[in-house]
């Protein structure tokens, strides 16, 4: 079926018979590294192919939980053309997803079926869906794209309105995502940040609510019931292969969707705070109500500390972080015309300078430290 193919920027035409060795790559969000690594992996590998996948190194973990996976490789190891010869093929999912283009074209799901010429659906986790908390309720207040947040405000109200009804909220995500700890409340991502970690837990929770962000696709795929907020994207195009989900949003014939990739869209922004509690919460299985105030404590951030770096970027990373001129966890530095992130393990230069890119750097540059 396949043939050799190790071009990095052209789709795959045909590859040799079983049992052929295949790579699989995608620099991207855990969310696209679930529909493309996870989904084409279970495929492939149920016709007998031996599939190696190659995504950021914190995703790793996770991703090597998904079944097929035979193995891993770290995509600058790729760069080198001896270690891809290696493989009968090498499939580059890099954006099926992540420009305006794509999204137009609407279907996660077809999109990375059509990169790699194999219709396929969600892959599975190695570790299974089994309800052992049936009155926990996992929330996820965080995404990559700002443009895909509910606000804050109304999370608190939701995290009441679910302990009013009788259950505990479990905040998944990472330490600069929003959450707190109150009676029945904890936020599992001040104890980790391990993806794999939050992922188990996930999988014997009760329910899940979040943004349209990679935990929603976790979810799907482990069939927990639940609700994912979309403000950019239309719930069709992304959560549609995963039946035990749906979409909350107020688009309409006269308000399509904005596909907007930037963390400047106003229609997305609006779009979200058009949409109320009682419009996430409407077909779940908890009641709006019964609402019970609760006594917050904060959740942990992150010391961050800056050096020259501009009052606009400070201003936007003192939203999820604790900036500070001492004893910090990260230490983010413009160097001449770029951004550098210096930890204990030396320093990482950050690709791309805008506010939202640089958060998502210290974001994975954290996950790999003990903080």
């Amino acid at each position: 079926m396949f043939s050799h193919h190790t071009n990095l920027n052209e789709p795959l035409t045909c590859l040799n018979s079983p049992p052929a060795k295949v790579c699989l790559k995608m620099v991207g969000g855990i969310g696209d590294c679930i529909i493309a690594l996870g989904g084409a992996a279970k495929a492939l590998s149920q016709q007998g192919y031996e599939v190696t996948v190659s995504c950021r190194e914190f995703q790793k973990p996770l991703i090597t939980h998904m079944s097929g996976v035979h193995s891993y490789v770290s995509p600058s190891t790729l760069n080198d053309p001896s270690a891809r010869s290696k493989f009968d093929a090498l499939i580059d999912f890099a954006k099926v997803f992540n420009s305006r283009r794509a999204l137009k074209s609407g279907g996660y799901y077809r999109l990375a079926s059509e990169r790699l010429q194999t219709s396929f659906g969600p892959g599975e986790f190695t570790f299974p869906r089994k309800e052992i908390y049936k009155k926990v309720v996992a929330l996820h207040a965080g995404a990559s794209n700002f443009n895909r947040c509910w606000p804050i405000d109304k999370w608190t109200r939701l995290a009441e309105i679910l302990v009013g009804n009788g259950y505990t909220v479990a905040w998944l995500g990472t330490k600069d995502d929003f959450g707190f700890n109150a009676s029945r409340v904890f936020k599992l991502s001040d104890v980790t940040d391990d993806l794999t970690l939050q992922a188990q837990s996930l999988a014997g929770y009760h329910y899940f609510i979040g943004n349209d962000s990679g935990f929603a696709h976790i979810a799907g795929v482990l069939g927990i019931p639940g609700r994912v907020i979309f403000s950019v994207i239309h719930p069709d195009d992304v959560i549609s292969f995963y039946p035990s989900l749906s979409g909350a949003h107020c688009f309409s014939e006269d308000n399509q969707p904005s596909l907007s990739l930037y963390p400047d869209d106003d229609r997305a922004e609006a779009n979200m705070k058009e949409i109320s509690v009682e419009d996430v919460l409407e077909g779940t299985p908890f009641s709006a109500s019964v609402c019970t105030p609760l006594d917050r404590t904060a959740g942990k951030k992150l010391r961050l500390g800056v050096c020259d770096v501009s009052q606009e970027v400070v201003n936007y990373l003192q939203e999820y972080f604790e900036i500070v001129s001492e004893e910090y966890d990260l230490l983010l530095k413009k160097e001449e015309t770029c951004y550098f992130i210096h930890s204990e393990k030396g320093k990482a230069q950050v690709l791309g300078s805008n506010p939202e890119s640089i958060r998502t750097a210290i974001r994975e540059i954290s996950s790999t430290i003990n903080t």
